[in-house]
């Protein structure tokens, strides 16, 4: 009988995980895909709370009681589908900010379950895959409404996303060390291209240059980066509003960035249709 597979897709947000999981589908790969961050994302969803908004003291707490719930169900649906010796289980989540317990977690019991161990990781700069953030989260938003400043109501959510990228290296390359297999993949302005491979801890760099990049994310300085963003187009597609944005960014690797200093984003006239709606 063929050994039984946990592959843990480890990527920052917007590297493109969800990308890579239709093109495995779209291959005829068979798995079980589990979405670490989305269980709890359903739980948000489902009690209309929205993470990435102000925070008070109250929804503080609610988040925190969901992330427990979340991290309860996530575990026990690992339990559950290696007792059953799925063949085959996909996980994506982000690389923690507080740390990758969850990943050793996850490998511990993929270990007891005799299963073999595959990461995949997924890199890219984040001023790159901003704008394709920004997109995802502003979808079916009515920004002749809200404005740009909805995007960012919460700055530390802001550096939290930076944080996943900064942890992203050492992350991934820790894990990669106690596994069977791991690759490295560059998903930033070109077609996915492999970077780097381990088999059995032993490192086989593809890309110098790519990986030089990879390394450097943890550089990252999430305290002095700013963006500002601007809509350049609206769609309509299957009857929810898309959006496109141009980024300028400054500080996202420390102060002396040679990245050019963010401009003002334009503002956003508001909708007449829509006026009356607005607050």
């Amino acid at each position: 009988m063929d050994q039984q597979v946990t592959t843990i897709l480890l990527a920052p947000s917007g590297t493109g995980k969800t990308t890579r999981i239709e093109k495995m589908r779209e291959d005829g790969l068979q798995f079980l895909h589990i979405n670490r961050d989305g269980i709890t994302g359903d739980l948000f969803h489902e009690h209309s709370i929205n993470p990435r908004g102000i925070l008070t003291q109250e929804n503080r707490e609610t988040i925190s009681r969901f992330l427990r719930i979340g991290e309860q169900r996530y575990y026990e649906s690992l339990e559950r589908e290696f007792a059953a010796r799925t063949p085959h289980v996909i996980i994506d989540y982000p690389p923690g900010v507080l740390g990758g317990k969850w990943i050793s977690d996850t490998i511990a019991l993929s270990k007891k379950a005799g299963r073999k161990i595959v990461i995949e990781g997924l890199s890219a700069d984040p001023i790159v895959t901003l704008p394709r953030v920004l997109q995802r989260s502003s979808k079916g938003v009515d920004l002749s409404c809200q404005g740009i400043e909805m995007m960012n109501p919460n700055r530390k959510y802001f550096e939290n996303w930076l944080q996943t990228y900064k942890n992203f290296p050492e992350q991934f390359l820790r894990a990669a060390q106690i596994v069977d297999e791991a690759h490295l993949y560059d998903t930033g302005l070109q077609a996915p291209a492999l970077v780097a491979d381990w088999q059995n801890g032993q490192l086989s760099i593809k890309d110098q240059t790519a990986f030089e990049r990879f390394s450097g994310l943890a550089n990252i300085n999430p305290e002095t980066a700013r963006f500002d963003a601007s809509v350049t187009d609206t769609q309509t597609q299957n009857g929810i509003l898309v959006h496109s944005f141009a980024v300028s960014t400054s500080g996202f690797y420390g102060l002396n960035y040679s990245d050019a200093p963010a401009a003002p984003a334009p503002k956003i006239a508001k909708a007449s249709q829509a006026s009356s709606d607005c607050v």
